[in-house]
């Protein structure tokens, strides 16, 4: 029961924040004025001493109000970027149609199951 109260307790005093990243590498943050954001853009590497110098180069950039976060237990969400392509809008627009156009069947086929 203790853990669930304070579950809840760091949600409802989560401050919600939302990233965009445009295929051309462009970068909005939306959230609260009293959230505070600094964004990094972390070296390419292509070997293990070239991961451990970005590494370094992030940790040196970071400005001091915000050292305390970066760390692995304060991660709160990760995905892979990738460029969303035109075909792929176009085929969610033709699935959101047709399970739009379904669902007056399913509305009917309900009603004759419960009559």
């Amino acid at each position: 029961m203790v853990a669930q109260k304070t579950d809840s307790a760091i949600r409802q005093k989560s401050i919600p924040a939302l990233v965009l990243i445009y295929s051309d590498g462009f970068i909005e943050t939306y959230g609260e004025k009293n959230l505070d954001v600094f964004i990094i853009n972390v070296p390419e590497t292509d070997s293990k001493r070239a991961e451990l110098l970005a590494e370094e180069y992030v940790e040196i950039n970071i400005p001091v109000r915000h050292r305390h976060i970066y760390t692995p237990g304060l991660i709160r969400a990760v995905k892979l970027g990738r460029v969303v392509t035109a075909d792929e809008i176009y085929e969610t627009r033709q699935s959101l149609s047709m399970i739009r156009a379904m669902e007056p069947i399913n509305f009917l086929s309900n009603m004759e199951a419960t009559s």
